[in-house]
Parts: structure tokens; C-alpha cells; sequence
């Protein structure tokens, strides 16, 4: 039995000393000469100053439209009409109304029909115009389109646009 524990730590310092060599090996240089043959690259950063001047724009506040108030509906004449009495009670023999309906089945569940606003499922992110940005030029676009059912959009018509173009 000792014999075996002997014989395991021997194999064991054996592997161990192999696995240091093999590891000191593959990092190890050959004496620089590699090294040295390798170009290298260097880096030159240069800060330019920017014009610190900040240029205000000259903000003016918007004119406020003047709402006339509509003119309040014209009353219409309501005609006063006399309940006719009545004289007699009528007799009519009926069978109970019982609807002839089936109600087996799962509920419709499609083709709804909902009166509110469109809810934007997805908000892409705004993509200024590369140029434009460059320029420091600034604008708005007024559209007109309409949403089709599967949530794109179609018949897109310009009305107004600052700058144009």
C-alpha cells in the first residue's frame, strides 16, 4: 500500500515539474530578438483649442393667436305635442319571448373595434442628418400621413417646412 502512495506522488511531482517547464517555455522570449523585429506603432494625440465664443441666438417668444369665441348656438323652437290619452287596455295573448340564440362555442376574440388614439408601439431613436448637424442648421416639418393597419405608414405629404427643402 505505501508502495502505491509512493509510486502516485513520484507520477505526481513528475507531471507537476512537466506542466512548470511547458508553462515557463511558452512564455519565455528568445533572448529579445523577436521582439525587436516587430514594428512599432506610436500614437501622436493632439488637442486642438476650440473657439471657446458661444454664439446666443436671439430667442423671441411666440405671438399669441387671438381665439374668437364662437357665437353661442341659435335656439332652436322645440314643439310642444300633447300626450293622447289612451281609452283602453289592450289584451293580446302572446307566448313569452324566448331568443333563439347559441351561445356554445369560445369567444371571438379578433376584429375588435376601439375608439381612441394610435399608441406608437416602437419609438425610434431621432436621426439628425449628418450634413445639417455639420451646418448648425435647425428645422421643422409638418406632415400629413396616414397609419395602416399593420402600424406603417403610407400617403406621406409635406404641408410646411422650415427651412424648405
Amino acid at each position: 500500500m505505501i508502495l502505491r502512495y509512493i509510486a502516485a506522488f513520484a507520477a505526481a511531482a513528475v507531471v507537476t515539474l512537466g506542466l512548470f517547464y511547458l508553462m515557463q517555455s511558452l512564455v519565455a522570449r528568445d533572448s529579445g530578438a523577436e521582439y525587436e523585429r516587430q514594428k512599432r506603432t506610436v500614437f501622436d494625440f493632439v488637442r486642438l483649442k476650440r473657439d471657446e465664443r458661444v454664439e446666443r441666438k436671439k430667442r423671441e417668444k411666440p405671438r399669441k393667436i387671438e381665439r374668437k369665441e364662437p357665437p353661442p348656438p341659435a335656439q332652436m323652437p322645440v314643439a310642444k305635442l300633447a300626450k293622447a290619452p289612451i281609452k283602453q287596455a289592450l289584451k293580446v295573448d302572446a307566448p313569452p319571448f324566448r331568443p333563439n340564440v347559441a351561445l356554445a362555442g369560445d369567444p371571438h376574440l379578433g376584429g375588435s373595434v376601439s375608439d381612441s388614439d394610435i399608441v406608437p408601439l416602437v419609438r425610434p431613436l431621432h436621426r439628425y442628418p449628418s450634413r445639417a448637424q455639420a451646418r448648425g442648421i435647425e428645422g421643422w416639418v409638418h406632415l400629413r400621413f396616414d397609419v395602416t393597419p399593420d402600424g406603417g405608414t403610407d400617403n406621406i405629404v409635406i404641408l410646411d417646412a422650415d427651412p424648405q427643402g
